[in-house]
């Protein structure tokens, strides 16, 4: 897959590419200030490579394909997504990854207003983006009719958000994140997935059981034995991470935390993407997928 810059801001595209075409690889976090202002130490990660060429050619397609824009959680690194962009880029979906303003949101709480305007704006940029002849020429022809949204963590639930409001968006991805102000909000009107991490250790999140209840729209799966981080590439690296706040955020999942959530999301994808498209079920999503649960709600 081949992997470039766009005109955003910290925001690169993955898509699939013709092999042998491309060179060379995006740095696994695109600025070390991102990595300080997380709490890591840059130095780390400088040999971590990403499998993704840059300049690759796209892969020529009769039919134009799905977007996913994915952002990271609160304070974290969309390099922790990478294997995730990669995954789905390598099967035929194209990724926008953007970083969010790390430095802005370490002066604001993720419950104030303004950060959950800007959070909300910088997915509706991208959503924008997507429709771009700028941005088809670097990803090969895209179908704006078919774009999802989430990511991980705070990610997942600001997409919720978007998704109740922007008639762009076709389907919403939740990866182990809240649905803020559920007693109050409408139920999901997209086609979602609630991913989340199960772990006998941490109780589970009874309003967002409720709101996947509420919500005939939502399909809800969890992977097992793992905590918050293990469903990101953090799990790949534990011995990068330090004594950051992502530290204790790993369970013992390991690399089957980041390959489930990949596998999961690319099925959901396929299937609310699709031409027409469909509603996965539960059982569906986590077929043959050891360390998973269809009933993560109980």
């Amino acid at each position: 897959m081949g992997v470039a810059a766009t005109s955003v801001r910290g925001a690169v595209v993955y898509y699939p590419a013709v092999a042998g075409t491309g060179g060379g690889h995006l740095p696994f976090i695109g600025q070390p200030g991102w990595a300080s202002l997380a709490g890591l130490d840059p130095s780390l990660f400088t040999t971590v490579e990403p499998a993704a060429l840059l300049g690759a050619t796209p892969q020529p397609t009769a039919t134009p394909r799905p977007v996913l824009v994915l952002l990271p959680g609160w304070r974290s690194l969309i390099a922790f997504s990478t294997s995730l962009a990669e995954d789905l880029a390598s099967h035929g979906i194209v990724v926008i990854a953007a970083q969010t303003d790390i430095a802005t949101e370490s002066t604001h709480s993720r419950t104030t207003a303004e950060d959950r305007a800007a959070r909300g704006a910088l997915f509706r940029q991208l959503l924008t983006l997507a429709g771009t002849p700028a941005f088809a020429a670097l990803a090969g022809p895209v179908d704006t009719s078919r774009v999802a949204i989430g990511g991980h963590s705070y990610a997942g639930a600001i997409a919720l958000d978007v998704a109740l409001t922007d008639a762009r968006v076709a389907a919403v991805v939740d990866i182990d994140g809240g649905a803020r102000v559920e007693a109050t909000r409408p139920a999901a009107n997209r086609p979602t997935l609630l991913l989340g991490s199960v772990d006998d250790s941490v109780q589970r999140d009874i309003e967002l059981g409720v709101f996947a209840a509420r919500s005939p729209n939502t399909v809800s799966v969890g992977v097992t034995k793992a905590l918050h981080m293990d469903l990101t590439d953090a799990a790949l690296m534990p011995q990068l991470l330090g004594d950051s706040v992502f530290t204790p955020l790993l369970g013992s999942a390991g690399a089957r935390g980041p390959a489930t959530t990949a596998t999961i999301v690319r099925r959901f994808l396929a299937a609310t993407l699709a031409s027409p498209p469909r509603m996965p079920s539960a059982t569906e999503l986590v077929a043959g997928l050891a360390g998973t649960t269809a009933t993560p709600y109980g």
